[in-house]
């Protein structure tokens, strides 16, 4: 499906709600045509379960320059999608739902589940700056890692070098330790919105 998407044109992608998907949306290089036609990755069908994408030990969709992403990624929606990381355990790579490191422009996750990655949404200005990077009516829970794996800190969301940036309506919980996990409790570095400075316009 991500194949017969269109660059620099308004597509949809619908995945089946209340559907399961073992794997990711992985390497996000394709753009809409405008912030008022964008590109949209959305559920669609009668069950009120958002589709499951359960990625293993990988991020839910990211923009790296090492995987090949152009430079700028923009006017793109993420709508009703359920990300969760069912292989990560605290220890290896620190996964994301979301990492978002290229240049982007106009980008939305509406009511997205962002679930159990070391850190749920990686919002971070790499190679330059994000303009219009919103996150409405999201939910963004149980981040984690465990200290020994010395991988860094686990957010419920990072963000830095966004121009423009949006939370609205959205619940974070339980971010940056887990419970249940040995060696993965709190400390004064985790968070639920680690928001850095270097942003502006952050409402």
């Amino acid at each position: 499906a991500k194949a017969l998407l269109r660059d620099r044109s308004p597509d949809w992608l619908l995945l089946l709600r209340g559907d399961t998907w073992d794997e990711a949306l992985g390497q996000w290089t394709k753009s809409g045509r405008s912030p008022q036609e964008p590109m949209v990755v959305a559920g669609y069908g009668p069950s009120p379960e958002r589709p499951r994408l359960r990625t293993g030990t990988d991020d839910g969709v990211t923009t790296l320059g090492s995987g090949g992403a152009p430079p700028t990624t923009e006017n793109v929606s993420f709508v009703g999608l359920a990300f969760e990381s069912n292989g990560y355990d605290g220890s290896g790579s620190a996964t994301a739902g979301a990492r978002i490191l290229r240049p982007s422009k106009h980008l939305l996750f509406e009511d997205c589940l962002f679930q159990a990655y070391h850190t749920n949404l990686v919002l971070q200005g790499v190679e330059g700056r994000h303009e219009d990077l919103r996150l409405r009516r999201c939910v963004v829970v149980d981040a984690y890692a465990r200290h020994d794996a010395n991988n860094g800190h686990p957010q419920g969301l990072y963000a830095f070098a966004v121009d423009g940036l949006l939370v609205e309506e959205c619940v974070f919980d339980h971010n940056g330790w887990s419970a249940t996990v040995p060696d993965a409790g709190p400390d004064m570095f985790c968070h639920d919105l680690y928001i850095d400075n270097g942003n502006t316009g952050v409402t």
